[in-house]
């Protein structure tokens, strides 16, 4: 209904502006027109004055006023209609019209229709909020707002606008009053455009603060709590804020989920126990309260990490591995931020922008439109994950003699060969962690070498330490006329040397040897062209032709694997025989076997060129 008043002030608006007022929707200000007519006889028209008369009563509810105007009558044929108009109005102006501070009514006048869109209606928004920014007022208002659409100064009452302001005036001072879900909302709107707010930062810490100040003191639910969070993470998106500042704002949930995938796409960057919670994150509490967990706690949870890493690695179906098959991959979506809200955003054209937010999650503006860059959860395949975790609590429980057993599933047949290889090296590792360690201290050996010479040398006669003295010389000086000669050849003998190794060599002994170890080797080891064994020391009977081929082999660095399978041999008994015939001349164990094949000991290396020449193939 309309403010009789109001309205005879409108008059010089637009005609559209005019229907807006008679159409709206919340305004509380109307009149009542009373017509009584009593001649009910008449029983033919009759062409009359309007209110002929009978008195014209104007009612304004909310001022308690009542204007009545004597209308036309036979004692009184002078009055025209515009007379009683005017009259009305005069008599009942000083009482009936309304205080309307100058402010509200200039922020009335700032209203423009515009094109209609939603995109206007965020603009008028933005507009009378920032006129109002400052505006204080001291009328509260209480009630509910019925409303099928966003509410804007534009769709309030006067009294309603009144007790808005009033309302945020006292918020704005930390006094948080309980109001409609209305006046909540504006003004949610209000600081999401900068309305009483000196930056992003500034809008962001009003809503912590709303946050605080009104939901935590019960006067917001979790839909109020979900929405405003979901408004900040938009907002602080669209600023394009760090995306640590952003994070504070994203459901938790939401953020527990991404980390888990990543977790699980990589899982070789992360220990065991964050590659479980990750698991565990999709398992739920089936999987992190199980038996197993409970019993034998880190160690089940090693076991399912391994057994996760490993899988993820090596398994495939259709060309896809084990992570795709669960999460799929990430997918662009459209991504609406502060949708449903009266935000206006007044920023120049943007340009095309990617935000991530993690590893899992990004924001992307492309042509005019966002999306949002994830794995969908739509897409996960969470039967994968669950016969995974079945059959690997399964296994495990049964490797770790865990009562409780669970029931086989023959669709997660495809995830029993990881699980047992895990079991496997497990089990070999608990063997090699079992067997006595033997430790030698070799810091005490150049002093036990000097007590011993000292002792030697007491027990010597006069003669046997001249006769020590001479081969000392003589030693000598053989070793000098040696390093000469060696001197001259060292270049290239190094050279060869380390060409022999990178060709011959083994991928896994290729790739062990360095460029220091190439360097050491003595310049009398460069393999030269075929010949006879040239061994320099006697040597037992039991290191014959192939023992000395396989010596010679190994200083070159060649694998040995095919002269043992050919002369049908034992790779330990060999290293045994090899072992036994040189302990008298080194020591020491100068080959090790393990298992498959031979390996020369690299400490003993220049003893067995001495041994065996330095004529070597």
């Amino acid at each position: 209904m309309i403010d009789i008043l109001k309205f005879a002030e409108d008059l010089e608006s637009t005609p559209q502006q005019m229907i807006d007022k008679a159409g709206g929707y919340n305004n509380e200000n109307g009149f009542t027109v009373i017509l009584d007519n009593s001649n009910t006889e008449q029983a033919q028209y009759q062409d009359a004055p309007l209110f002929y008369g009978k008195t014209l009563t104007i009612k304004i509810p909310n001022d308690n006023t009542t204007a009545q105007q004597t209308a036309l009558s036979d004692n009184n044929p002078k009055l025209t209609q515009a007379t009683i108009t005017n009259r009305a109005s005069n008599s009942a102006t000083p009482k009936a019209k309304k205080y309307v501070p100058e402010q509200i009514r200039r922020m009335k006048n700032l209203y423009q229709y515009g094109d209609g869109s939603f995109r206007q209606q965020c603009k008028n928004f933005y507009v009378q909020g920032k006129f109002m920014e400052n505006y204080e007022d001291n009328v509260p208002w209480k009630g509910e707002i019925s409303t099928y659409y966003w509410s804007t100064y534009h769709n309030l009452s006067l009294a309603q606008l009144r007790g808005y302001f009033t309302w945020r005036t006292e918020l704005r001072k930390g006094n948080y009053q309980k109001h409609c879900e209305t006046f909540v909302s504006m003004y949610l709107y209000e600081l999401l455009n900068g309305i009483g707010t000196k930056s992003v930062e500034d809008s962001l810490r009003k809503m912590e603060e709303f946050e605080t100040g009104y939901i935590d003191s019960g006067f917001g639910d979790k839909y109020l709590r979900d929405m405003l969070h979901r408004w900040m993470l938009e907002f602080a998106v669209l600023k394009g804020l760090a995306p640590d500042i952003t994070r504070k704002y994203a459901d938790s949930d939401m953020l527990e989920k991404d980390a888990a995938v990543e977790i699980l796409h990589y899982p070789e960057k992360f220990n065991a126990q964050e590659v479980f919670n990750a698991l565990c994150v999709f398992g739920g509490k089936k999987t992190a309260e199980s038996k197993l967990i409970q019993e034998r706690g880190t160690e089940a949870i090693t076991l399912f990490a391994a057994v996760w890493r490993l899988a993820s690695v090596q398994y495939q179906e259709d060309g896809k591995k084990l992570f795709q098959l669960c999460f799929g991959r990430r997918r662009a979506q459209d991504w609406h931020p502060l949708e449903y809200t009266l935000y206006y955003d007044n920023s120049k054209k943007r340009k095309s922008v990617a935000y991530e937010l993690n590893p899992s999650r990004s924001y992307l503006f492309k042509e005019g439109a966002w999306y949002v860059v994830t794995y969908q959860s739509y897409y996960f395949n969470r039967k994968i994950i669950a016969d995974f975790l079945h059959e690997t609590d399964r296994r495990l429980r049964l490797y770790l003699k865990i009562r409780h057993p669970l029931k086989e599933r023959k669709e997660a047949a495809w995830a029993v060969s990881y699980i047992e290889a895990v079991i496997a090296a497990d089990a070999q590792a608990k063997i090699e962690a079992a067997r006595p360690k033997i430790s030698i201290d070799f810091s005490g050996l150049d002093k036990i070498r000097k007590d011993a010479l000292e002792t030697q040398d007491s027990l010597l006669t006069e003669e046997e330490r001249n006769t020590l003295e001479s081969d000392a010389v003589n030693k000598a000086v053989r070793k000098s006329a040696t390093s000469k000669k060696r001197t001259k050849e060292d270049s290239a003998a190094r050279k060869n040397t380390a060409a022999v190794l990178s060709v011959a060599a083994p991928p896994h002994l290729a790739s062990e040897q360095s460029e220091a170890a190439v360097l050491a080797a003595p310049s009398g080891s460069a393999f030269g062209a075929s010949g006879s064994s040239g061994v320099s020391v006697p040597l037992d009977d039991s290191l014959d032709g192939m023992r000395i081929q396989l010596l010679q082999m190994l200083l070159r660095g060649e694998p040995v694997q095919e002269l043992i399978a050919a002369q049908h041999g034992m790779p330990s008994v060999i290293a045994d025989a090899i072992n036994e015939a040189l302990f008298d001349f080194i020591g020491d164990t100068v080959v090790e076997c393990d298992g498959k094949t031979i390996i020369l000991v690299e400490d003993y290396r220049d003893n067995i060129i001495g041994i065996l020449g330095e004529d070597i193939e």
